[in-house]
């Protein structure tokens, strides 16, 4: 009996750990979206012509900070 009540502490053990790394995959996974967000973001406000971006009112100066505001949310 003894074997058993350690698989199933063990079994519990496994299950809080994989539990963990699925949460750590989860993050990773979010702060690849947002990093994919940021870099699209710069490339599509970069495309525009100067023009453009006066028409939006944005200075090609700010376009890193507004693709980080996007993304990040900061």
């Amino acid at each position: 009996m003894t074997d058993t009540h350690s698989m199933q502490q063990l079994g519990g053990v496994f299950v809080g750990t994989r539990t963990v790394f699925q949460q750590a995959v989860g993050k990773l996974q979010a702060a690849r979206s947002r990093r994919k967000l940021y870099c699209r973001t710069i490339t599509e406000l970069s495309a525009l012509s100067d023009q453009e971006l006066r028409d939006l009112a944005i200075p090609r100066s700010h376009i890193t900070r507004l693709a980080w505001e996007t993304a990040y949310g900061c």
